[in-house]
């Protein structure tokens, strides 16, 4: 799967606050931003794929419309020095969706995950925020 790395920078007031909370709020906090904020990536991955018919393999296999927006699920992890990482993408039972998103030498390429990144990237950056905002103030650290 590839990695977007994208570093959050200007953010004081909110790093201040996180830091002088509790590691375990404070680590709570940025998980809960992250997890809200690439929900937005999600479901725009989930609308944008190519959908179709799968045909699974093995006893009792049914055929399964959108397997694929069915299977996009997120990850996020944040470390004990505040440092939060979230992954957006196909499971690995979608194995198949790079090939929609890189096409193959006999398939065009039908990118979702790059055009869902692009087209968002600033809504969930505010979402981040907005969402941060209020897992503090919920804390009881006000912020303007």
């Amino acid at each position: 799967m590839a990695v977007i790395e994208i570093n959050i920078t200007g953010l004081d007031k909110i790093e201040a606050a996180l830091e002088n909370m509790p590691i375990r709020a404070s680590r709570q906090i940025m998980r809960t931003g992250l997890k809200f904020a690439t929900f937005i990536w999600q479901r725009e991955m989930e609308s944008r794929v190519r959908q179709g018919w799968h045909h699974a393999k093995g006893k009792n296999a049914q055929r399964q419309f959108g397997f694929i927006a069915n299977h996009v699920e997120t990850k996020v992890t944040v470390k004990s020095d505040l440092e939060g990482t979230a992954g957006v993408g196909p499971a690995k039972s979608a194995f198949w969706a790079k090939f929609l998103e890189f096409g193959t030498s006999k398939a065009p390429a039908y990118p979702f995950i790059r055009a869902a990144f692009e087209s968002r990237k600033q809504d969930v950056l505010d979402e981040f925020i907005i969402e941060t905002k209020a897992a503090l103030e919920r804390e009881g650290m006000k912020l303007e």
